[in-house]
C-alpha cells in the first residue's frame, strides 16, 4: 500500500490503542490515561493527514478535470501544493508524536 494508506492503517491502530487504554483507566489510573492521550495525539495528527490526502486526491482528479481555464488550473495547483506541504508537516509531527507514544515509560504498566 501507499504511504498514505499505511498511515491510515496506523491511525486506525492508534484509535484502537486509545480505546483500550481509556477502558483501562479505572484500573490503572494515570498511567493508562497518559497512554490514551498519547495514542489520541497520534490518531489526531494522522486524521488531519488523511484529510490532506483526500483533498489532494480531489484537487488532482475531479476538480482538475472539470477546469479548462489555465488561471483556474494554476490556482488549483497552488492549493494542491499547499496541501502537500501541510501533509509533509503532519508526517513530521506524526513521527515526533509516535516516538513520544512509543516510550517504554508509557508502556511499562501494560
Amino acid at each position: 500500500p501507499s504511504g498514505d494508506a499505511r498511515l491510515q492503517a496506523t491511525r486506525k491502530a492508534a484509535e484502537r490503542a486509545r480505546y483500550v487504554a481509556e477502558s483501562l483507566v479505572p484500573v490503572f489510573g494515570r498511567r493508562a490515561r497518559r497512554m490514551a492521550e498519547a495514542a489520541g495525539r497520534v490518531q489526531d495528527v494522522l486524521g488531519e493527514h488523511r484529510d490532506c490526502a483526500v483533498t489532494r486526491e480531489l484537487l488532482a482528479g475531479p476538480a482538475l478535470a472539470s477546469l479548462t481555464d489555465p488561471d483556474d488550473r494554476f490556482v488549483l495547483g497552488r492549493l494542491h501544493a499547499r496541501e502537500q506541504a501541510r501533509s509533509e508537516r503532519l508526517r513530521d509531527d506524526y513521527a515526533r508524536l509516535f516516538r513520544a507514544a512509543d516510550r517504554k515509560a508509557l508502556r511499562r504498566w501494560m
